[in-house]
């Protein structure tokens, strides 16, 4: 017993032929709109309280960092160098919150 051999384990990488109506999950694909969903409940549940929320909130174009006044069905709504800014929902890809 002494000198068996030791248990080696081989994963193997196999492409599985698919089922039209199977849905596969691969965590390699972003899952940032999701986030973004649950970052704006949050978001919206903090303002209910008059928290001040300082957020970084990043779009297609630019990112944006400022303390969150407003959110609405189509917009959020950012208080940047006492200037407020409203960036479309459909444009944010992520946000995250530096304080609360």
């Amino acid at each position: 017993m002494e000198n068996d051999p030791l248990l080696f384990i081989q994963t193997a990488d196999d492409k599985k032929v698919c089922n039209s109506n199977q849905e596969y999950f691969d965590s390699r694909v972003s899952t940032k709109k999701k986030q973004c969903k649950y970052r704006l409940e949050d978001i919206k549940a903090m303002l209910f309280y008059r928290i001040n929320i300082l957020a970084e909130i990043t779009t297609k174009k630019e990112v944006y960092e400022g303390i969150v006044t407003d959110v609405f069905s189509d917009g959020l709504v950012l208080l940047i160098d006492d200037t407020n800014i409203t960036i479309p929902l459909i444009d944010v890809i992520e946000i995250n919150i530096l304080k609360a």
